[in-house]
């Protein structure tokens, strides 16, 4: 069927076209090339609207102006030679070209077409029902549906839903992760809509000349909505300034946790302890610990790391096992590349080690002769490889390789000198699975000769923020893990290896710290 939605109602008052206009006292108001003008006398003063008007009705201290399909604007005329906007009347379909009065309520006339299949059949040509939404006489309108033939009543007011034209940023929160925007339930917001923040940058594309462009640069979520303010969310890896402008984003219209934008100028400091009891007949406690402290600039990536650190205590004696490193490389929205040098710190001997774990075999005399060997940690030093693939504060999995150098000592045979080099000291790695807006899964693990391993699966959140400047995470986690160690029998030339292994969790802090936003 097709229908033309129109008002039949007798009494009209409607303006359209080019040429409209209406009056009320000495300041009259018409429409001229799509624009709103307050005309007094020669004096012709423009009127700001959202759209381009196409019929106007003047009733009371009102001004009712017709947008077509952006639906209807309703201006106070407190000031007659200034009209402001005072309510916004979206539609749903068709175009708003007039207005009728019925019993002194104010309609809007809605013209719109379509084709809709009617089961049994409807002749062909047939209309159906008129639709007509009123804006009743005096703030503020009131929004509704009726049909002709029913006598149109005032309805209960509906809050006009906020324009496409700019929402200004009132206040940024950069350690909570919130903003204030001018708008609320009277614009028609509700607690989770979303914004898209935009922001103006100079572009110079192929030296064919500068120019202002609109770049987006994050999403907000409303998160509680007062009658003109909103209080909204900002998304993970995202930042916002007072300069910035948030308009309604498009239906459907959904952020990324997998693929969030990359926080640049940041820095993050963080701590992971994991306790574990020894698990068999010797009693012994253990703690694996990770340390980074660590800054994200434009392009580059430092940090300072210690994985692990990590001790023990048992009955037969203390291992202890740990690495410090200092890396540098390349950080972009798409994964992470770097170096490191530093230290790994192995509780015995590491040609001992070695030997155990079966990298290579000493000479026939059992290791060179008396190595004096005492019960101490030894350093070696270490070179360490990064890798992460996918978005920091997203989807990701990233992998450290830790390489250890091996120099055997003068009192060693000949035949084991040739040993010398670097060997394969570990790896760790941990995978971040977006659950939420500011939740994650993680599952991580790693072990190697500098004596550790642990296998682990948690959840982490953003406690304070979303993990800018000031924002504050916590984790836990629950797996299993083990430190071991080489320690040598006092009046004996062998060793013997000492483990703690059993269940663990963990707790982990992390804190975000930049620099103060211009």
């Amino acid at each position: 069927m097709v229908y033309r939605i129109a008002c039949c109602i007798g009494l009209a008052a409607l303006l359209a076209g080019a040429s409209a206009w209406a009056q009320e006292g000495s300041w009259t108001y018409e429409v001229d090339g799509g624009k709103l003008l307050a005309v007094s006398g020669t004096e012709r003063r423009p009127v700001a609207l959202p759209a381009a008007p196409v019929a106007l009705l003047v009733r009371g201290d009102r001004l009712y102006a017709a947008l077509g399909a952006d639906g209807a604007a309703v201006l106070d005329l407190a000031d007659p030679g200034a009209p402001a906007v005072v309510q916004r009347i979206p539609v749903a379909q068709g175009r708003v070209t007039g207005f009728v009065v019925v019993e002194g309520a104010v309609w809007m006339r809605i013209d719109s077409t379509a084709a809709v299949l009617v089961e049994g059949g409807v002749p062909p040509g047939a209309e159906a029902d008129a639709v007509v939404t009123p804006m009743v006489a005096g703030p503020p309108a009131a929004v509704g549906t009726a049909r002709p033939a029913a006598a149109p009543a005032a309805l209960p007011a509906a809050p006009a839903r906020v324009a496409d034209e700019p929402v200004k940023i009132l206040e940024v929160n950069r350690g909570k992760g919130e903003v204030k925007l001018a708008a609320g339930s009277r614009q028609g917001v509700k607690a989770g809509d979303r914004f898209v923040v935009y922001r103006a940058v100079e572009m110079d594309k192929g030296g064919k000349g500068a120019f202002t462009a609109q770049t987006t640069i994050a999403d907000l979520e409303a998160e509680a909505v007062g009658e003109d303010v909103t209080l909204a969310n900002i998304w993970r890896g995202d930042r916002v300034a007072l300069t910035d402008a948030a308009r309604p984003a498009d239906e459907g219209h959904r952020p990324s946790k997998v693929y969030p934008r990359r926080l640049g100028r940041i820095g993050e400091v963080s701590l992971v302890v994991r306790p574990l009891f020894n698990v068999g007949n010797e009693k012994g406690f253990g703690m694996l610990c990770d340390a980074t402290i660590a800054w994200w600039g434009k392009f580059l990536f430092f940090d300072l790391r210690f994985q692990p650190l990590g001790f023990g205590w048992t009955d037969k004696g203390n291992p202890a096992s740990s690495s410090i490193l200092a890396e540098l490389g390349y950080d972009g929205r798409a994964f992470a590349l770097g170096v490191g040098v530093g230290v790994g710190i192995v509780n015995g001997d590491m040609g001992e080690s070695l030997v155990n774990r079966g990298v290579f075999e000493m000479s026939d005399s059992g290791g060179g002769g008396n190595l004096g060997w005492e019960d101490r940690a030894r350093a070696a030093f270490a070179l360490s490889q990064v890798v992460r693939l996918g978005a920091r504060d997203g989807l990701n999995m990233t992998l450290y390789n830790l390489l250890l150098y091996y120099d055997p000592p003068g009192n060693y045979d000949d035949e084991d000198v040739g040993a010398k080099g670097f060997y394969y000291g570990g790896t760790s790695g941990k995978i971040s699975i977006p659950l939420a807006a500011r939740v994650d899964l993680f599952l991580g693990g790693g072990g190697g000769l500098v004596g550790y391993w642990f296998s682990e699966i948690g959840v982490f959140f953003w406690a304070r923020g979303h993990g800018d400047a000031g924002s504050v995470g916590i984790s836990a986690s629950g797996g299993a893990a083990g430190i071991w160690g080489n320690l040598h029998d006092e009046g004996d030339d062998d060793t013997r290896r000492i483990d703690i292994l059993g269940p663990m969790i963990s707790l982990g802090l992390t804190g975000r710290f930049g620099a103060k936003e211009k």
